[in-house]
C-alpha cells in the first residue's frame, strides 16, 4: 500500500515538472513584453533607461530587458544588463545587445574581426565563429563597455543574416 501511494506521488510530481516546463517554454514563445517599444513602420525599438542605449530590431520579434543589480551581503553584483532579443520569438535564436561593467574582451577563437559603424556612427567590431551548426557573433562597440552576442542556428542566420545585422548596427548609446 506504502509503495502504491509513494509510486502515485512521484508520478504525480513528475506530471506537474513536466506541464511546468512545458508552460514555461509555451510562454517563453509566445512572450511579448512591450513595456519600452516604440513602433516605426516594421521596426521596434527597445531601451532602457538604467543601461542608457537602444535597439532597433523587426517587429514580429520578441524581447525581453535584463537589469543589472547591486551587491549585496547575499549575491554579487551583476557584471551586465541588457536586451535579449528573440528571432521570431523563439528563445533558441537570439541576440544579446548588453553594457558590461568594465571593458569586453576580445573572443577566444575568432582571428579574424570586421570592422563596422552603426547607423548612428559609432565604430564596432564583429567576430563570427560557426561551430556545431549555430553561428555566433561577438560585437564590442565604441570604447569596449556596450558588446552584442548572436547564438543563431546556421539556418536561422542564413535567413535572417541582414536584419541581425541591422539589429546590430541600429545600437544607439544614449549617454
Amino acid at each position: 500500500m506504502r509503495l502504491r501511494i509513494g509510486l502515485y506521488v512521484i508520478v504525480f510530481i513528475v506530471v506537474g515538472i513536466f506541464i511546468s516546463v512545458i508552460g514555461y517554454q509555451l510562454g517563453m514563445k509566445n512572450m511579448k513584453d512591450t513595456s519600452m517599444e516604440q513602433a516605426s513602420d516594421t521596426k521596434q525599438q527597445r531601451y532602457t533607461d538604467h543601461l542608457k542605449f537602444s535597439v532597433d530590431f523587426p517587429e514580429d520579434w520578441t524581447s525581453m530587458v535584463e537589469e543589472t543589480w547591486e551587491a549585496t551581503s547575499e549575491r554579487e553584483a551583476s557584471p551586465d544588463g541588457g536586451i535579449n532579443i528573440y528571432i521570431d520569438g523563439n528563445v533558441e535564436n537570439k541576440i544579446y545587445v548588453y553594457w558590461q561593467n568594465g571593458h569586453i574582451s576580445y573572443p577566444q577563437g575568432s582571428d579574424e574581426k570586421d570592422i563596422f559603424t552603426t547607423d548612428d556612427g559609432l565604430n564596432g567590431e564583429l567576430y563570427e565563429q560557426a561551430e556545431d551548426k549555430r553561428v555566433k557573433v561577438q560585437v564590442i562597440y565604441g570604447e569596449g563597455f556596450h558588446g552584442a552576442h548572436v547564438d543563431v542556428s546556421e539556418a536561422c542566420y542564413k535567413h535572417y543574416k541582414n536584419e541581425i545585422l541591422e539589429v546590430i548596427k541600429s545600437m544607439k548609446i544614449l549617454e
